[in-house]
């Protein structure tokens, strides 16, 4: 069986007039262009969500783990929630979860269990956290992870890792899958602490079409990689390939987010 998995920060309700103006950086559109000067982030939404329907229509995954997906406070709609009813009039037909601090997941197979695990780490004020999601496919049972590691202490993010990884361990799965935004580098010692014993594989690999890492955010000049796929354990899935996605602005040089995406193909039995 085949599973096309994609990991997309949705920036939330954030937009380039906001970073450019108060700030003094370009992010999330292209120097000088039209979409700087639009400051309403409603009107923003509504311009980075059809953007990012497209290119989900066109990548067609059967799940999506998004981050900074805003909620509204009763409940009754978020960004998730909003792409997903998007992605439902062309037929594709997914279910919505969403959890804690912006972490959502949709997914083409039914939720099994859903589960929030809470990471013991200062993050600013919030409560950083993972958002577990099993499904249930054809052939069998798969756990997915969503992690969004708070901008912080190299320290800090170093027991995030420890965190994550006891807690994956420690899940009842035959087949997981942990992704998201990290805020860390490929080569930083939170990830290298993470992928240490060897029991998660990043399913990014040179033979991709981006030869080395790829470099994720922050548009429209993305210089770090800090979104991830990651597999357990490592004989369980097979990569058949993996791309970038998000990295072409529309004609007013807005982006459908201030980060790339990524899209994993993997297969297993």
């Amino acid at each position: 069986m085949q599973l096309r998995i994609v990991t997309q920060n949705i920036w939330g309700l954030n937009t380039p007039h906001h970073y450019w103006r108060r700030r003094g950086i370009h992010r999330g559109a292209l120097p000088g262009s039209p979409a700087l000067q639009v400051a309403d982030p409603a009107d923003v939404w509504r311009q980075r969500r059809s953007l990012l329907v497209t290119e989900l229509a066109r990548i067609d995954p059967d799940l999506v783990a998004f981050q900074e997906s805003f909620c509204k406070s009763d409940t009754s709609s978020s960004q998730a929630l909003e792409i997903a009813r998007a992605l439902g009039t062309s037929g594709n037909g997914y279910h919505t979860v969403d959890g804690l601090g912006g972490l959502a997941v949709l997914t083409r197979f039914p939720p099994l269990r859903v589960r929030e695990h809470p990471l013991d780490v200062d993050s600013y004020g919030g409560h950083p956290g993972l958002l577990e999601v099993t499904i249930s496919t054809s052939a069998g049972e798969v756990t997915v992870i969503v992690a969004h590691w708070p901008v912080g202490s190299q320290e800090a993010k170093v027991l995030c890792a420890a965190q994550t990884h006891q807690i994956c361990r420690g899940l009842s799965t035959q087949r997981l899958v942990l992704c998201g935004d990290f805020n860390a580098d490929s080569d930083s010692p939170p990830i290298c602490r993470l992928l240490a014993d060897g029991w998660l594989t990043d399913t990014w690999q040179p033979s991709s079409q981006v030869p080395n890492k790829p470099l994720t955010t922050p548009l429209p000049s993305p210089s770090m990689r800090l979104d991830y796929i990651f597999t357990a354990p490592c004989d369980t899935f097979i990569l058949e390939e993996a791309t970038i996605f998000g990295e072409t602005p529309d004609s007013n040089g807005l982006f459908p987010s201030d980060h790339c995406g990524i899209s994993s193909l993997l297969s297993f039995i």
